[in-house]
């Protein structure tokens, strides 16, 4: 990842173009009334430049987006990082 760890995608971490590395961020996804903390370890997405974020598989779970694939979001950071 660009923050140098290694992957891992049972934790709460995200990749983002917008965000800068170490960011924390709560993710809302409201067609569920769920949201997640998680922090940005990686650049991305590229592939699809509409997006904002992609989620590990933990935090995509735990917002009932696996089933979907992708969905809509609100992002609010939760503390920025110097």
């Amino acid at each position: 990842m660009a923050d140098g760890g290694k992957f891992d995608k049972g934790r709460y971490t995200c990749a983002s173009r917008t965000y800068r590395l170490g960011t924390v961020l709560l993710v809302f996804f409201p067609k569920k009334h769920t949201f997640v903390r998680v922090t940005v370890t990686d650049r991305g997405p590229y592939r699809h430049p509409g997006r904002v974020i992609d989620l590990s598989e933990r935090a995509a779970d735990v917002l009932g987006l696996k089933a979907y694939g992708v969905g809509f979001v609100k992002i609010e950071p939760a503390h920025l990082t110097l």
